[in-house]
């Protein structure tokens, strides 16, 4: 056997092996010393749970107060939401305007998130199909804007805000050329969009396509790709987008233009403003005068009263208070009280469009009037003079 060896702890080897009392110290030692590292990492994983929980909630009270300093007038004192306040101006009429373009940028989602409460979700009904659209809110008392070609015209439109409530609509007015139409919502109290001048917007910068079938808004991620005084084009990674009429906004959450083609044409929502105007100072004038008068065609006929808009659920038309008998309108089937919609496709807002749009015809054209009757749609055809 080997001589023992005295090592520096005072422990003794025998041939490079501890003695039997070493030994049972060191396993006493490395039993001990466990239970206080797990004990160790039990305190860290606690003390990392409190601290994302005081982030989390540090978080949550910051974005509180970013939707408070939105909406002061919203937030009383007790914490709790209230509802929108609704303070008519003195002429009594509310229009849309062009505001100074917000330069706070914030996320996506919150840029969206704030964008829902001032646009709509349009349901439109046709024979055979039914698709969605959508609509900018312009003012308090709840009048949208649309592209005319994404309603199709249609009659049977049905409106839902971002906060899932269904709310009645009618058209108002249209500007075909212009390719808009006016719809009023029921009831007051909403939020307009913050409208800013597109010029705002230069080519490159991204935009926000909204999306309102959901709440709050779907968006997609597009990017100005093309861009005059009034229009330009977005760039959705070559495809297109699903439909037209969809609000765009811009990072920091300005109404700029209005999705006005699926390949990404935009038309500049600011550039539409006056005659936008012009059409809701028209109803207001439609809803206190009640109705023009207009002969033609051996008849008399007027514009519609707003409670006989609702009376036949039809946002517009023009009502027909006259018929010379045994005319040749008349052997052709109009009848008195019969509301007329549409002049050879063309759709019958006021009794100014039907003098514009037969003045196109010359005299012995077979043209053909769309008339609503006891709840149904009823074509006519006759001859123009």
């Amino acid at each position: 056997m080997k001589d023992a060896a005295k090592l520096k702890n005072g422990e003794v080897s025998y041939g490079g092996y501890r003695s039997v009392f070493a030994y049972e110290r060191a396993r006493k030692r490395d039993k001990n010393r466990f239970p206080l590292l797990w004990a160790l990492i039990s305190v860290l994983i606690v003390a990392m749970c409190v601290i994302a929980a005081v982030v989390i909630f540090a978080q949550s009270k910051n974005d509180d107060l970013k939707e408070d300093a939105r909406h002061p007038a919203n937030t009383p004192s007790n914490g709790e939401i209230a509802s929108p306040t609704y303070e008519s101006p003195s002429d009594g009429i509310f229009l849309a305007h062009v505001s100074e373009p917000k330069t706070q940028r914030e996320s996506a989602e919150g840029v969206v998130s704030e964008a829902s409460a001032s646009i709509v979700d349009l349901t439109v009904s046709e024979k055979n199909r039914i698709y969605n659209t959508g609509g900018i809110i312009l003012t308090e008392d709840g009048y949208v804007l649309t592209l005319l070609s994404s309603i199709a015209g249609e009659r049977n439109i049905k409106a839902r805000l971002s906060s899932g409530s269904d709310r009645g609509v009618h058209i108002v007015g249209v500007d075909e050329e212009l390719n808009i139409a006016v719809l009023k919502l029921d009831s007051k109290g909403y939020t307009p969009a913050h409208i800013s001048e597109f010029s705002s917007l230069s080519v490159g910068e991204m935009a926000y396509v909204l999306s309102p079938v959901a709440a709050p808004a779907n968006y997609t991620t597009a990017t100005l790709f093309t861009k005059s005084e009034a229009s330009g084009s977005l760039h959705y990674l070559g495809r297109s987008f699903e439909n037209s009429g969809l609000p765009v906004i811009d990072i920091y959450g300005n109404f700029v233009s209005i999705l006005s083609a699926s390949d990404g044409t935009v038309t500049s929502i600011d550039a539409l403003i006056p005659r936008v105007n012009e059409i809701i100072q028209n109803d207001h004038k439609s809803d206190i005068i009640g109705g023009d008068a207009l002969d033609i065609y051996d008849m008399s006929v007027r514009n519609l009263y707003k409670k006989e808009t609702s009376l036949y659920n039809l946002p517009s038309g023009i009502k027909v208070v006259s018929i010379a008998n045994e005319s040749d309108i008349w052997y052709a089937g109009l009848r008195v009280n019969d509301i007329i919609v549409s002049f050879n496709q063309s759709f019958i807002y006021s009794v100014d469009d039907l003098a514009k749009y037969q003045s196109a015809f010359p005299s012995g054209f077979l043209a053909k009037l769309t008339v609503f009757r006891n709840g149904s749609f009823i074509n006519i055809f006759f001859l123009t003079k």
